[in-house]
């Protein structure tokens, strides 16, 4: 016969596994659970000051100043390439070679006053190109309807490249100063991972139209995306939609995608040898 009772008493050690205390006596748990709440405490502390931290790295520019140092930053430019697509509702307008209906446009801008560019356009559903320089108030064209010769003739009425990027009322600058209900969307890349910006707005249509250089004239209100660089905050791309294109056989607006590259690259323009 045992002289001494022995009563078993479970306990829980480390919270974990049931263990045996015997002689009367039971294993207390307590510093091992005070290590877990410990541990614990000091995990969640660490996660807020970590996700705070995080938090105050992401903080994203106020639109408006971002759009307006975006704007005067194109002041300064010699040069700037530009390429503009439109998909949706078809664009047509009147040139000197007839009605034709505008799908891309490329070309290059040099200080003060110069524009060398190419379109593609449909003149009665048949695509054709046409080379585009203008200097001053002056214009020429030429494509296969003048047997690629340069001649005289206006495409784009009242068009002068000197106000492209120089004047804050005009051109380029005129047009993002003219954005309204502006809004930060976030962060993201363009196609070839550039990280950007994206801002959404709202302007006059005919405000705007020198993002088109000035070829084409909108009308009404469009909804615009504009995509700011993160590093020096160039405009790069806008993506500029007209709601009122929309018609039962056209269901998709008009919408225009004009992006901006090679500032300040080389000049490489080959003029007319009547603008010289």
């Amino acid at each position: 016969m045992i002289g001494t009772r022995q009563a078993v008493v479970r306990t829980y050690e480390a919270g974990l596994k049931p263990v045996e205390s015997r002689n009367g006596s039971t294993r207390k748990i307590g510093n091992n659970v005070r290590h877990i709440v410990l541990l614990l405490l000091f995990t969640l502390i660490f996660t807020l000051c970590a996700c705070s931290e995080s938090t105050g790295n992401n903080v994203l520019p106020d639109p408006t100043s971002l759009v307006q140092e975006a704007a005067l930053s194109l002041t300064s430019l010699q040069t700037l390439r530009v390429a503009i697509d439109r998909t949706g509702a078809d664009y047509g307008f009147d040139t000197v070679i007839g009605p034709v209906v505008f799908n891309r446009l490329t070309g290059q801008y040099v200080s003060p006053d110069k524009v060398q560019a190419t379109a593609r356009v449909a003149l009665a559903k048949l695509p054709i190109e046409i080379e585009l320089y203008t200097q001053g108030d002056q214009q020429w064209v030429r494509g296969v309807f003048s047997n690629n010769e340069w001649q005289n003739g206006v495409f784009a009425p009242g068009f002068n490249p000197q106000s492209l990027v120089s004047q804050a009322e005009t051109g380029l600058q005129g047009a993002l100063n003219a954005l309204k209900t502006l809004e930060m969307k976030g962060e993201t890349q363009l196609e070839d991972g550039t990280q950007v910006y994206e801002i959404s707005a709202t302007a006059d249509g005919k405000s705007v139209s020198s993002l088109l250089v000035d070829i084409v004239e909108m009308t009404g209100i469009v909804q615009i995306a504009v995509f700011i660089d993160k590093g020096n905050h160039r405009p790069l791309k806008f993506v500029v939609v007209q709601p009122e294109t929309i018609t039962d056989l056209q269901p998709d607006p008009t919408t225009w995608t004009i992006e901006l590259y090679d500032f300040d690259a080389p000049p490489a323009l080959s003029p007319p040898v009547q603008s010289n």
